[in-house]
């Protein structure tokens, strides 16, 4: 019998991740099961406006779309209409979280102006972007801030300036200083510090080899964040910022109280690891689940999957 509801989750989380070999068809087997679930929640959800044709080029990949209901509308500066972007939003996850998360795909060049003006629209400070420029010879986002410190940008009605880079965990991670300046209709500036996290240690087509940096980027972004509003974006916006915002809920989630009761309800039971685990199994699915209805295909392999258990485990054994 487990003696405590956060030994049990440490335990359980310890003996997901161990001898690899004999637990990773258990995530095969539950990503599968998530696959076709998501394939039945897919029939559900609309993507008209992702597919009109005027926005159809603002789409870096024909298979990879926001569903109409979590599209995030964006105004920019005057306009009379809305613009969209390939973004969603992502919130309300578990009751006692109130953060959003826009998640995005790599900014295309001609969507920067509307990128920016998304971040300023959600108020926003942090933008978490887990990708390289290009990886295996192949393009995965376009440049869509200045490069050169003290450099400015004029887009319109908005103005961007870097004001230093940072690197950080032994270079795998970038923290750009970016000044995002906006003129207003009476003709004042208003400012903000927008703080973008560039995380390179992800190879293309894999996992990281280690939890460390990943988590740390977590970390950082945390310290740094200011409002309830994060950017996420990778290069299609579903993989990696899968892992990250899902990584992200559940180490508040698993740290919650609404949490902490069901497992103390499963302790009370007698239940031992093994059922504690297949407990913790499902509720990560489900999160994974409610972040798919939000935004299609959060988190694309099981290989993605189970490096999100790893992070757990190693969050939960450090804290």
């Amino acid at each position: 019998m487990l003696a405590s509801p956060c030994l049990a989750l440490k335990e359980s989380l310890f003996y997901l991740v161990s001898s690899p070999s004999d637990k990773i068809p258990w995530f095969v087997k539950e990503f599968q099961r998530l696959e076709e679930l998501s394939r039945e929640l897919k029939r559900e959800q609309t993507f008209i406006k992702a597919r009109l044709p005027k926005n159809q080029v603002k789409n870096r990949y024909v298979d990879v779309l926001p569903c109409d209901e979590y599209c995030v509308a964006v105004k920019c500066c005057d306009a009379v209409e809305y613009v969209y972007l390939n973004a969603s939003r992502i919130s309300n996850i578990f009751p006692e979280d109130d953060r959003v998360y826009i998640a995005t795909q790599a900014p295309l060049k001609n969507c920067t102006k509307d990128f920016w003006h998304m971040v300023l629209q959600e108020e926003s400070n942090i933008i978490v972007m887990a990708t390289s420029l290009v990886e295996r010879g192949i393009s995965k986002c376009d440049i869509y801030w200045p490069t050169k410190e003290q450099t400015v940008w004029n887009l319109g009605c908005i103005q961007l300036c870097l004001e230093k880079e940072v690197f950080i965990a032994e270079n795998s991670i970038v923290r750009r200083h970016i000044r995002l300046c906006h003129k207003l209709s009476d003709g004042s500036m208003e400012d903000r510090l927008v703080y973008q996290f560039q995380y390179s240690g992800w190879p293309d087509h894999g996992i990281p080899i280690e939890t460390y940096s990943f988590l740390y980027l977590l970390e950082q972004v945390e310290k740094y964040r200011l409002g309830k509003s994060l950017v996420v974006h990778c290069s299609a916006g579903i993989g990696r910022t899968g892992v990250f915002c899902t990584l992200d809920i559940l180490r508040r989630y698993l740290s919650s109280h609404s949490f902490l009761q069901r497992m103390n309800a499963l302790v009370d039971k007698g239940a031992n690891k093994e059922e504690v685990a297949a407990f913790l199994i499902r509720v990560v699915s489900e999160t994974v689940v409610q972040l798919r209805k939000r935004r299609p295909g959060m988190i694309q392999t099981a290989q993605q999957f189970w490096f999100l258990f790893d992070c757990l485990t190693r969050n939960f054994d450090a804290s």
